[in-house]
């Protein structure tokens, strides 16, 4: 089993849960904005319901007294992991795939530098500055066809960070619009591949 594979077992278990089990977990009584987040959180367009979705944020795990919790408040400090899980089927694969994303992520970030006109170095003090790095499980339960048609699992949105890499499974349903053409595509999950979005952050 690969680590993506590991990370998406591990998700499949948390979110088959009971509700009253990860509502311990919730991100409004934790500390650092890590934990669940039940469906219909969030929303990201007026005009439609709240997305059909829910999730459990994952920061940097450690402890209230580690200086990087009062320098970065946001996604540090200790996590609450469910406790009728055992650690080995989902805290380990999570906390394994999240330290090797933080790293990917910030390996990217300095190849994208490589290709901007500002030297290599442009991201250098935001690498090295502890940035935060937030991983999200996903779970979008299947929607019936005759539902309200302002139901969506997320509402068409861009992401306010510098870059998002995204793990799909075998379902589709994510999209990207075309600006030039007005029409959205859906983009065919693969397992050996991430999508990698561009944020708010980098396009700025």
């Amino acid at each position: 089993m690969t680590m993506q594979e590991g990370a998406i077992d591990a998700a499949k278990r948390f979110f088959s849960m009971p509700s009253e089990e990860k509502y311990v977990l919730n991100i409004k009584n934790q500390v650092g904005f890590q934990g669940y987040e039940p469906f219909c959180t969030q929303s990201y367009s007026p005009d439609n319901l709240p997305d059909m979705k829910e999730s459990f944020f994952v920061g940097q795990d450690i402890p209230l007294d580690d200086s990087r919790v009062e320098e970065q408040r946001l996604l540090t400090g200790p996590i609450v992991w469910p406790s009728s899980l055992p650690a080995c089927s989902f805290k380990e694969p999570v906390e394994e795939y999240y330290d090797a994303l933080r790293g990917l992520t910030l390996r990217i970030l300095m190849m994208i530098a490589r290709g901007l006109p500002y030297g290599d170095d442009v991201f250098s003090e935001f690498i090295s500055n502890n940035p935060a790095a937030p991983m999200r499980l996903l779970y979008y339960p299947p929607q019936e066809p005759n539902c309200d048609k302002w139901q969506l699992g997320a509402s068409a949105h861009t992401d306010f960070g510098a870059i998002t890499l995204l793990l799909q499974d075998d379902n589709e349903g994510l999209q990207v619009y075309n600006a030039q053409t007005y029409s959205w595509s859906t983009v065919p999950p693969r397992k050996d591949a991430f999508v990698v979005n561009v944020g708010d952050m980098l396009e700025k």
